[in-house]
């Protein structure tokens, strides 16, 4: 930050006692105070209250015009101050009873890594007393946590849109197979009734005297034949109509497995952005860092990972170890070096294998192995570091549990 824009400490300020006005803050940080505090609903509301007549277009529109009006004391500037003193009084309040710059560093990274930034930037930004370095953090966290919440949110969206449009497209099939079987029953139906009126049509002809033995036999053995016929369509409508209820069941059970895939995939995807967040926490020194960007605590258990991508193994080395734990790998190759593989087993505490990305014989020779030697044993859905990071999370707190 140059001299001339190190605003929130600049001598034109001096006069005020404690906190600054949205106008009287540097033009720069309006963009990130207005996107990171206020909600799009509420930016809406701003507008209508106001009477501010705002362009139509995009989102981003709406977010830039109040930008631009930021920077003068004006009715929508003051609606937006009123509104973020209101919303985050309680941050303000806290912040405002610290008297150092070590509190005040201290209380950012608690809110950073408690997942509260919106309340204490505004604390931050806005407080005459907060130092310089600490005004260039806070605005450094928030451009960076933009930047990688935008790119997870972009990662899941693509992933949650390719189970929607498999689920719609089994809905689909379902809903085929439904009409399928309304046909087949309605057929079923047509049959039993054309049976009945055959059946009936017999009891009608047969009377005394009317034919001759001839003629009644001849008509009995025309009606047997019609009605072993009725009763082979019976039987095949039958056996349709069982294949049909088998199908849709099958298609039922698919549809749970793909809702509990994603509620899965989602957790996966909580646990390895909280790990992110905890691990780009700045300003602390290396041992530090590791000791209070830890999901948990593995004291020292010793884990065997075995399959999977190898070009992973040194980033899940480096999450192990940076969660107090030890690493072993193997590429899951049990034929070609099985005194490797034991080796590798024998050390461990919990063993983890991811079932895509191993062979089957592989995988069943571990399983032995740790049920033979009481080990923990954990497959994992897929090779990457999201299921992985949640499969041990939820086994560290079984554990401790």
């Amino acid at each position: 930050m140059c001299q001339s824009c190190n605003g929130i400490n600049s001598a034109k300020h001096q006069r005020l006692s404690k906190r600054y006005k949205l106008w009287q803050l540097p033009t720069y940080t309006h963009c990130p105070v207005i996107g990171t505090c206020l909600t799009l609903d509420e930016l809406v509301k701003i507008v209508r209250q106001t009477g501010l007549l705002v362009e139509q277009g995009s989102d981003y529109y709406l977010h830039s015009s109040l930008v631009q009006l930021a920077d003068q004391n004006v009715p929508p500037s003051r609606r937006i101050q009123k509104i973020l003193d209101s919303k985050y009084s309680r941050w303000i309040k806290s912040y405002g009873a610290l008297t150092t710059d070590s509190e005040r560093k201290k209380f950012w990274h608690d809110a950073v890594k408690a997942g509260q930034v919106p309340g204490a930037f505004w604390a931050v930004i806005s407080h005459t007393h907060s130092p310089a370095s600490l005004v260039d953090l806070a605005l450094g966290d928030v451009h960076m946590l933009s930047h990688l919440q935008g790119a997870l949110n972009r990662a899941d969206l693509q992933y949650m849109a390719k189970l929607e449009q498999e689920v719609c497209t089994l809905r689909d099939k379902l809903e085929r197979q439904q009409i399928q079987h309304q046909k087949s029953q309605q057929q079923s139906n047509r049959l039993v009734t054309a049976q009945e009126k055959a059946l009936q049509s017999l009891r009608q002809q047969i009377r005394p005297d009317e034919n001759g033995p001839s003629n009644v036999q001849k008509e009995l053995e025309s009606v047997r034949k019609k009605y072993h016929l009725i009763a082979r369509q019976k039987d095949w409508a039958l056996k349709q109509l069982q294949q049909r209820l088998t199908n849709i069941k099958r298609l039922e059970e698919r549809q749970e497995a793909l809702v509990d895939q994603l509620l899965e995939t989602t957790q996966e995807r909580d646990a390895l952005e909280s790990t992110v967040e905890n691990l780009l926490q700045p300003g602390r020194s290396e041992d530090e860092h590791n000791r209070t960007a830890r999901l948990f605590d593995l004291n020292g258990r010793k884990l065997a990972y075995v399959g999977g991508r190898t070009a992973l193994f040194p980033r899940l080395k480096s999450f192990v170890e940076a969660h107090n734990g030890q690493f072993y790998c193997h590429d899951g190759g049990i034929e070609n070096s099985h005194p490797e593989l034991s080796q590798c087993l024998s050390k461990a505490d919990m063993v983890f294998c991811p079932i895509d990305c191993v062979s089957h014989n592989a995988c069943l020779q571990v399983k032995k192995y740790c049920k033979r030697n009481s080990k923990r044993f954990i497959p994992l859905r897929s090779a990457s570091l999201a299921t992985f990071t949640y499969q041990l999370k939820q086994n560290c707190e079984a554990i401790v549990d």
